[in-house]
């Protein structure tokens, strides 16, 4: 058993604790709010999380992926790296707060400016959080991530949900968000010795941005791919049209984001500690794409087809529009995170231009397709047009991914065929018995018919595995002994 398997496991088990527990903890903030804000007040703080997004987009440094990358940091690099991003955090506040009443007249919302003033603050917060979080990652050590990720969310769901039942105002969201960073800020600096220092050096400097300026061009197409979507919906349809639009991606991938950023988190450290092992590289990314594919499909599945229970019953009559939005981006959640596998290979192996340049193709055919399929469907057409980006360019990025590792794509077809399959089992059964016997029981009815599909994939998964030569058991059996730091028979 190498030490790198039981690094990545062991690191990855400690990130997906953090990841599960930060995503439920999101998700039940969101039925709390849901169900006492109206949709108006969370397109408003979209709106300004939107105007944030925008300025660290076109300031991206791609310092961490940097600093991962390198075979070695130096404390003057860290020294540097933080440097730079204060810098950038405080520019971001200043252009934030005197552009401020711009943006809400842009989105007509008047209210708009006041809260991205105050926002500013934990875009401040954001910056002077130590720069030694990344030694963590490029270490597969996440135990101290763990810690880390989820105190501020802890405190950010406890302010939150407190004051937005007191409140019943969306500033409650916004203090819960400045909380949370505060915290961070603190346990940043608590679980790491390092103590970084303002210094500029521009040769250090021109180095990590030659690294990352891939990446800054990288961070505008996402930006517009995850963002620009939410502008034009904002826009064309009005801040209540924005807040149903919202909570609908949010839940509907759920497991996706979770998985994608774990993936990422975990991968590209192990990726670029193997770079020049190609047959490991390729053993790496098949298993990687085999148990995202594994958990994701059959997540997804499960929201399409309880999306219209799911809101009635845990979100209120309130947010019914927004089922087929969330049974669409069901599809574009489990399309996210097949392609979220690819990433971190271009980037470990230096290529981070091919994953831009598929960024920039799924750009064009995204602007292409959102108005006019906006126009004939309303919001579901702007789930369409994502989705429609996403199917085309996941095929293509791991079909370039194969080509990259030498890995004949044929072999990749069967990774995905077991899960696509028994999810099809799962959803009939589960179709199936929502339309006969447990329509009218609301909350036990979600709960029967989720626990139902779940044993039920199980079930579909084990036969399939067996059928197979029982590949997923041993998937599972290696992350157990790596996990335990067991040897190999």
């Amino acid at each position: 058993m190498t030490n790198l398997g039981i690094r990545i496991v062991r690191g990855g088990a400690w990130l997906a604790g953090a990841q599960l527990n930060v995503r439920l903890l999101t998700l039940v903030r969101t039925i709390v709010v849901a169900r006492i804000l109206v949709p108006s007040d969370l397109g408003i703080l979209a709106m300004a999380l939107i105007a944030i997004s925008v300025l660290r987009m076109l300031t991206e440094t791609g310092f961490e992926q940097a600093l991962i990358q390198r075979t070695r940091v130096a404390d003057r690099t860290l020294h540097v790296a933080w440097t730079a991003l204060i810098v950038r955090n405080a520019a971001i506040t200043v252009v934030l707060f005197l552009t401020a009443d711009l943006v809400g007249r842009f989105f007509e919302a008047p209210t708009l400016a006041a809260i991205l003033r105050v926002l500013c603050v934990s875009v401040l917060l954001d910056g002077l959080t130590s720069i030694a979080l990344v030694l963590f990652q490029k270490r597969l050590d996440f135990k101290k991530q763990f810690i880390y990720e989820i105190s501020g969310q802890i405190c950010e769901f406890v302010v939150a949900v407190v004051l937005v039942v007191v409140l019943r105002s969306v500033w409650a969201l916004v203090i819960g968000r400045i909380a949370g960073s505060s915290v961070r800020l603190v346990v940043s600096y608590m679980i790491h010795p390092h103590r970084p220092r303002l210094l500029f050096d521009w040769k250090e400097l021109r180095q990590l941005l030659g690294y990352g300026k891939w990446l800054t061009m990288s961070g505008v197409l996402v930006f517009l791919l995850l963002e620009g979507d939410d502008i034009f919906v904002g826009k064309l349809f009005g801040v209540a049209m924005l807040g149903y639009y919202r909570i609908a991606y949010s839940i509907s991938n759920f497991p996706a984001t979770g998985i994608s950023r774990l993936l990422a988190m975990v991968m590209f450290p192990a990726y670029s500690s193997i770079q020049h092992d190609l047959p490991r590289v390729r053993h790496l990314y098949l298993r990687s794409l085999r148990l995202t594919a594994l958990l994701t499909i059959p997540l997804s599945a499960l929201i399409a087809v309880l999306a219209d229970l799911f809101t009635q019953t845990v979100l209120g009559e309130k947010w019914l529009p927004i089922v087929p939005v969330l049974q669409i981006f069901a599809l574009f959640g489990v399309l996210r995170s097949l392609g979220g596998t690819t990433g971190a290979v271009f980037l470990a192996l230096g290529r981070p231009d091919i994953r831009t340049k598929i960024q920039l193709g799924q750009l064009i055919v995204f602007a292409a397709t959102i108005y006019p399929f906006a126009r004939v469907m309303g919001l579901v057409g702007v789930a369409l047009a994502a989705t429609l980006q996403a199917l085309i360019f996941t095929v293509y990025a791991v079909w370039r991914t194969a080509r990259l590792v030498d890995l004949e794509f044929h072999r990749v077809v069967p990774t995905l065929a077991g899960p696509m399959a028994c999810t099809a089992g799962l959803f009939a059964i589960v179709h199936a018995l929502r339309s006969t016997v447990l329509d009218a029981m609301a909350i036990p009815a979600l709960l029967l018919l989720g626990t139902i599909g779940s044993l039920g994939y199980v079930a579909l998964i084990s036969m399939w595995d067996r059928w197979k030569g029982g590949v997923y058991r041993g998937e599972i059996t290696s992350l157990y002994r790596n996990l335990a730091g067991m040897p190999r028979n």
